[in-house]
């Protein structure tokens, strides 16, 4: 996305990160690799961008970027979403971004991470604008395919040494529970994020010998993906319970469903108890394609949850007014700092 100053918008463009072209993969050592490939679609993309504005680069004065971690050295390392295809499974893969596109470009570049870029596209752009930011304090938390967290403390983006603090999802929620990406066990992500509720929806359904309607409307899914009636067994049905069945089903009064959902919103409903214990924000703001499709559903059992493990007074459980471009919007505030601390 392309803004002025004032933070309209000029222009945008999307494309899927190319993980299959060898352009820019290198190898470094036995087990790590670099991918300046991403860096070079960004480029491009501002390109295409700068010029449907009608701008030319020696107008551009910044550059900021939001985008899942972990992070080192201005790029992300071993990405769990970024994997070329050409790389053999178990190396690392280095990408760098804010050296590559500082070069290009010429201008300031800020790397956040995404959750610590959504509370800020919150803080200047949605629930803080117009406020006095010395004296607000929120944490924005995304429940996608992942659960991730930002802490905004008046006047202060809460980064950390390494830009991945508020990890807020790996908060230890359930003893012995399901395992998470991280490795972990019990943490929240394992619960109440979209691969979360997912993977617990499968687990339960193998429990439960596949008695649930997420089976019927899996099915669906299937077929509408083109895959031939007669083949699909109910371990091939599997792949198709994601998250957005399992809340269909939901709705649909689905007994387990409602069971799998209701896990997520106690679990979600402890992260945000420790998120308040932790911070003490007055808002804690929720995104996320999953957050944002079910806010109806989850966010008042959250905010109900939360509230019985309190020491803090509570906080305002709301989803963001940015929607799905909550992250974009903290990226554009980043550049404009970085613009104003450059001029």
């Amino acid at each position: 996305m392309v803004t002025d100053r004032d933070g309209t918008e000029l222009a945008r463009r999307a494309a899927g990160v190319d993980q299959q072209s060898r352009d820019g993969l290198v190898q470094l050592d036995e087990r790590e690799w670099r991918y300046d490939r991403v860096a070079q679609q960004v480029g491009e993309l501002m390109e295409e961008a700068l010029g449907e504005a009608q701008l030319g680069r020696d107008q551009l004065a910044a550059l900021g970027i939001g985008s899942a971690g972990p992070f080192d050295g201005g790029g992300i390392i071993d990405s769990t979403n970024i994997k070329p295809t050409a790389v053999p499974a178990g190396h690392r893969v280095r990408i760098p971004l804010v050296d590559p596109l500082s070069k290009a470009f010429g201008v300031p570049t800020v790397l956040l991470n995404d959750c610590s870029a959504g509370v800020l596209g919150d803080v200047v752009f949605g629930v803080g604008k117009g406020r006095d930011k010395s004296g607000l304090d929120i944490v924005y938390i995304t429940l996608s395919t992942g659960f991730g967290g930002g802490a905004y403390s008046r006047g202060h983006l809460l980064s950390g040494k390494d830009g991945n603090a508020a990890e807020v999802g790996h908060f230890w929620v359930v003893e012995n529970g399901l395992k998470c990406g991280c490795g972990s066990y019990g943490c929240a992500e394992a619960y109440g994020s979209g691969s979360g509720v997912a993977k617990n929806a499968r687990m339960q359904l193998l429990n439960e010998n596949f008695d649930s309607q997420m089976v019927d409307l899996a099915r669906k899914a299937a077929e509408e993906d083109g895959r031939e009636r007669e083949h699909l067994t109910k371990f091939c049905l599997l792949e198709y319970v994601d998250a957005s069945v399992v809340f269909e089903a939901d709705r649909l009064g689905d007994a387990l469903a409602t069971r799998v959902v209701e896990e997520a919103i106690h679990c979600v409903g402890l992260a945000c108890s420790q998120i308040a214990n932790a911070y003490d924000p007055e808002i804690i703001s929720i995104g996320g394609s999953l957050g944002l499709a079910n806010a109806e559903r989850i966010i008042p059992g959250i905010a109900e949850e939360m509230q019985q493990h309190l020491n803090v007074a509570p906080p305002e459980i709301l989803p963001t007014s940015l929607g799905h471009d909550v992250v974009l919007w903290g990226a554009i505030a980043a550049a404009m700092e970085a613009a104003g601390s450059a001029s």
